[in-house]
């Protein structure tokens, strides 16, 4: 297990706790390294008293996370992850650190800093926002008591819809596995179909047929239909398995400090346990037979725009798919590795 954290890692997470307990005078409460989701918390001091006020942190470290320009580092961010962080019930803070200069940089993460990218998502980190004293007021203004003490498990109210909607959420991740399971059966379809388109070309190519030909022209148009629509299928699964997926999992590490106090929430958690391990070794299967399918795609030819038209817009669509699904593992590829993975 010591080899899932890199020396860049450690070398932001002991920074970062530097930063915060010698500048910030705050305290530092950094989460497992191999848990999945926020890497610390930081919990407000004033006068030398915690306040219970927490602030959330994800943890990027090194430059190769990120694109860079003059003004910003930009963080390209999965719908995954958006609906991940989004789904917490803390306030939550992204923290690049830097080791060529040592600085820690920081944004919020809220929908107004998270921006939209054609198939993604993305956060603009100012690259004069260093992470230091002059933070404290700013911090301050984001700093929230814990929902229900849902992470610390204090003072709980068996009642709460907080509770429930934990729950709920956590099974979620039935659906992400059937959107896995629906996105396999439609390139499965697509395969077919294209097998079939090339068995008609091959017969008018042993004819002596060209590409211009009109024959030959149709089946290739009819090709990128196919290659358009199983794109449009694909882009709903997308959006199905990223939302269900993100808030399963937000909801699992809010809910992972409560479980054993309530009956539901203790199934629920259980259940959203063994979905993890049972779909962990899929994913990278899974893109493993995208990347085996994309390449073949590649290969089309450019013979009219209909074609490539469906030609692009399916390597666009499975880009993006390979990204949210790695994004995913990323979540659970320590169940993987405990399975043997």
């Amino acid at each position: 297990m010591s080899g899932r954290v890199n020396e860049i890692d450690q070398l932001g997470t002991n920074k970062l706790g530097v930063v915060v307990s010698e500048n910030l005078k705050w305290i530092y409460r950094p989460q497992p390294m191999y848990d999945v989701g926020i890497d610390a918390l930081l919990e407000e001091v004033v006068g030398g008293n915690p306040t219970g006020r927490f602030i959330a942190v994800q943890l990027k470290s090194g430059p190769g996370h990120f694109r860079t320009n003059k003004k910003y580092l930009t963080l390209k961010v999965s719908k995954v992850h958006r609906n991940y962080w989004l789904g917490l019930s803390i306030p939550i803070i992204l923290v690049g650190y830097l080791p060529a200069n040592d600085h820690c940089i920081w944004e919020v993460i809220s929908e107004k800093t998270l921006k939209r990218a054609l198939l993604h998502w993305k956060l603009e980190i100012p690259k004069h926002k260093l992470l230091n004293s002059k933070s404290l007021i700013p911090l301050s203004k984001l700093v929230q008591p814990l929902n229900d003490s849902l992470l610390r498990g204090y003072n709980r109210d068996l009642k709460s819809n907080d509770v429930y909607d934990l729950v709920e959420n956590m099974r979620l991740l039935r659906d992400s596995a059937e959107s896995v399971n629906n996105v396999n059966d439609i390139m499965e379809n697509l395969t077919i179909k294209i097998q079939e388109h090339n068995v008609e070309l091959h017969e008018f190519i042993d004819k002596g047929m060209s590409n211009q030909n009109r024959e030959v022209q149709s089946v290739y148009k009819a090709m990128g239909k196919d290659l358009k629509f199983a794109s449009t299928r694909i882009r709903g699964e997308i959006d199905v398995f990223s939302e269900t997926f993100g808030l399963a999992i937000s909801a699992l590490h809010l809910g992972s400090e409560i479980y054993k106090d309530i009956t539901d929430g203790g199934t629920a958690f259980d259940e959203t346990q063994k979905a993890i391990a049972s779909m962990a070794p899929k994913i990278p299967k899974a893109v493993a037979s995208i990347k085996f399918q994309e390449k073949k795609v590649k290969g089309l030819p450019d013979v009219n725009n209909v074609l490539t038209d469906g030609r692009d817009s399916y390597l666009s669509t499975v880009g993006s798919l390979i990204d949210e699904y790695s994004a995913a593992y990323d979540f659970v590829k320590y169940a993987d590795v405990e399975n043997g993975g």
